[in-house]
């Protein structure tokens, strides 16, 4: 067997998978790592009782970047050809009472605006608005977070073409939407609902969806980010469930990534990193496995201060 790969990856979650993938079609021989018998780490369909599956961890992907996932462009990992199918939540929120009352957020606007009228004419009023505005600084962060980091101090001319790009759409918010964009970064979402709306079960639905996947109360910094980040696909508060559970997900980047070549290893806990300058070696119960010389890109601080 030949231990040699280009790039060792330990653990088969998500961000593994997914970087393996785009690495394997780039041409790389990548080996990924992986302790448990499954693999998708929090993102993992399990029978928990004998004839059920349950997402044990994970359920909604509403953050999975549309472009990696279905965009059928050569660089990208079009995994619908993988067996991946998506499912859009409607309704989005359901917000109960103890009287059996509540409040639904639907996707279709008149739906959401009839439900909310029942407990606040105003809300009700203030919806379309603020779900279009909302949507429209959604749209602003996921370009954001689908471009690359520039290398600082050495931009060649796509990264400038990126950049620019991205200061047109920012530039399209407006004067009214550019300066609620960037407080919008840093605020709770406590005082984004409480700008708008005056219903506390209409606040604490949507609030809800800013403290999604973190340890921060409504009144975090930061968290009304985080709430933007739930608005996708022209929703607020948007849920996608993957069709026969997160786990095909998962599936789905494992298939991708072997189609080009990677190869993943279950039942293979990694119990020593040893870093040297011609290498970087895991080693599985005394079983090296070697990948090739690390890089010093964005932490070279990190690589000088280890101890061979």
């Amino acid at each position: 067997m030949n231990n040699a790969y280009d790039t060792l990856i330990i653990g088969a979650g998500l961000n593994g998978l997914t970087t393996a993938a785009y690495l394997a079609k780039a041409g790389q021989r990548v080996l990924i790592l992986e302790q448990r018998d499954v693999i998708g780490g929090a993102a993992a369909t399990e029978e928990i009782f004998p004839g059920f599956k349950f997402d044990t961890v994970t359920h909604n992907v509403v953050g999975l970047p549309m472009q990696v996932a279905l965009n059928t462009t050569p660089r990208e990992l079009n995994l619908a050809q993988y067996g991946l199918q998506l499912i859009d939540a409607d309704p989005n929120i359901y917000a109960p009472l103890p009287d059996g009352e509540g409040i639904t957020l639907w996707r279709d606007d008149d739906k959401t605006v009839e439900s909310l009228r029942r407990f606040s004419p105003h809300d009700a009023a203030r919806w379309v608005p603020f779900k279009t505005r909302v949507t429209k600084l959604a749209a602003v962060l996921a370009k954001l977070h689908a471009i690359t980091p520039p290398r600082v101090g050495d931009l060649d001319a796509a990264q400038l073409w990126t950049l620019g790009s991205l200061g047109l759409k920012l530039r399209g918010l407006g004067k009214r939407d550019l300066p609620a964009f960037l407080r919008a970064l840093a605020m709770p979402v406590q005082d984004l609902l409480d700008d708008e709306f005056e219903n506390d079960l209409l606040k604490g639905a949507l609030g809800s969806v800013g403290v999604r996947g973190i340890r921060l109360g409504p009144r975090g910094t930061g968290t009304a980010y985080n709430f933007l980040r739930g608005c996708t696909n022209n929703a607020v508060g948007a849920t996608i469930y993957v069709r026969g559970g997160v786990g095909n997900l998962a599936n789905a980047l494992a298939q991708c990534a072997q189609a080009h070549g990677a190869t993943i290893r279950t039942n293979a806990p990694v119990v020593h990193i040893q870093a040297r300058k011609q290498n970087v070696g895991a080693h599985l119960y005394g079983r090296p496995l070697y990948g090739r010389p690390p890089r010093r890109a964005w932490f070279p601080q990190l690589t000088r201060a280890a101890p061979f």
